[in-house]
């Protein structure tokens, strides 16, 4: 079924935010980009029950942001940034409603996708902190227990296809459940945005997830819901982890959550993973050295290690070259990948960030480093050791920067200057 125009997600505004994007780094064009932002209007913006972040008038508002800049683009941001303080103070209305009538919440009122955190999500980007503050001041008072349940433990589901459990539930995952409102609550608090009530209101999220967190061979991981058999029983129904989603597991390495230590550091890195930051790097300042290196170590089993700066095993890639093998990837696939990651380790020390602190910008300014910067010129190994090179111009003493010709036995291109 055909997407309305202005959905984020399958509409026109989704691909009206791609080609923003990739006008703002070069890679498309404005007009291509103005294109897709007049389909996304073309039938209205909804400020109706329906608007969120992911539709009507916050989704165009998120979208739009990016634009800001642009000729014309004020007009049209102040227009929907009215109709989103129209939506939230609707919803926010009958929120407090609802609590004060004692209620359970549905999924949609404080959700990432269709409920407040969504719209806290777009209050933040558009800089709305009165109203963004509001936001907070209700997810806080949504943590708050309820007859002595969480106080986010709700009587509908997410829309999935099994029944839903008698008693309701607790959603854990990111996308419908409490680890979206953790995440905005989070970040505001590390970018100084606060109301009263916020920080225990994080820790209480915390505790419930400190309580449910399963242990698994290759780490920890959380049940997507709890029901209230898994509550009589003191653990979860669920046998083990399920299959990757964006609702419930953060990254691809989503099993070394346990290297984390403490679920303020997870809360932590949930909010700038979903919710985003706004930090600008200097990459024409940026200087990767050659730290670690790619052993081959001759063992079937484990082919290949990857070791950081003083020789020791980034174990987090040690887990990922298993699971390759596990798909039966090739000895040759379990090298191009290890060779990529050294060289993602080695841009994370430059920039001074863990692995496990990554995020999507990190992965962004990354990505746009090896489009623009130039390998070097390296020493070749028989002089690292301070001996001189020979004079001669035959045998020269460096390996010479990488050519983009074509091979003359191969025919391929060569590897090029650029590391993309």
């Amino acid at each position: 079924m055909e997407q309305p125009h202005q959905a984020l997600s399958g509409g026109a505004a989704g691909i009206a935010l791609l080609h923003i994007e990739r006008a703002r780094t070069g890679a498309g064009t404005w007009e291509e980009a103005n294109a897709w932002l007049e389909v996304s209007v073309r039938d209205g913006v909804s400020v109706s029950g329906n608007a969120c972040l992911y539709f009507g008038a916050p989704a165009l508002a998120f979208v739009l942001h990016g634009a800001a800049d642009q000729p014309g683009i004020s007009q049209a941001l102040a227009t929907v940034d009215a109709g989103v303080r129209v939506v939230v103070r609707n919803r926010l209305d009958a929120a407090h409603r609802r609590m004060d009538a004692g209620d359970r919440p549905a999924l949609g009122e404080f959700d990432l996708i269709g409920g407040l955190s969504g719209l806290g999500v777009c209050l933040r980007r558009r800089g709305c902190r009165d109203l963004l503050r509001e936001v907070l001041a209700y997810l806080v008072r949504l943590t708050e227990p309820l007859g002595g349940l969480p106080g986010w433990w709700t009587l509908s589901s997410a829309g999935r296809t099994f029944n839903d459990p008698p008693g309701g539930h607790g959603n854990n995952g990111i996308a419908h459940g409490i680890t979206g409102p953790l995440a905005l609550l989070s970040m505001t608090l590390s970018e100084g945005t606060l109301v009263d009530g916020q920080v225990e209101a994080i820790r209480r999220i915390c505790a419930w997830l400190d309580l449910w967190e399963c242990r698994h061979e290759a780490g920890a991981w959380w049940p997507e819901t709890v029901t209230v058999g898994d509550l009589q029983r003191g653990r979860t129904s669920q046998a083990g982890p399920l299959r990757p989603s964006w609702c419930y597991e953060l990254t691809e390495l989503n099993h070394e959550f346990s290297q984390f230590r403490g679920m303020l550091a997870v809360s932590l890195l949930a909010s700038r993973l979903m919710v985003g930051g706004n930090d600008q790097l200097d990459l024409a300042r940026v200087v990767v050295l050659d730290l670690g290196r790619l052993a081959e170590t001759g063992n079937a089993w484990e082919p290949f290690q990857l070791l950081d700066a003083d020789g020791v095993l980034v174990e987090p890639v040690a887990v990922f070259f298993a699971g390759l093998q596990a798909e039966e990837k090739s000895v040759s696939t379990l090298r191009a990948y290890g060779n990529d990651l050294l060289l993602w380790w080695r841009w994370l020390a430059a920039v001074g960030v863990a692995w496990n602190h990554a995020t999507t910008i990190e992965g962004r300014d990354f990505l746009r480093w090896m489009r623009i910067a130039d390998k070097p010129t390296r020493v070749h190994w028989r002089y690292r050791d301070g001996a001189s090179p020979p004079a001669s111009d035959e045998k020269p003493g460096t390996v010479k920067r990488a050519s983009a010709g074509a091979n003359p036995v191969t025919g391929k291109a060569g590897p090029g200057l650029k590391y993309a």
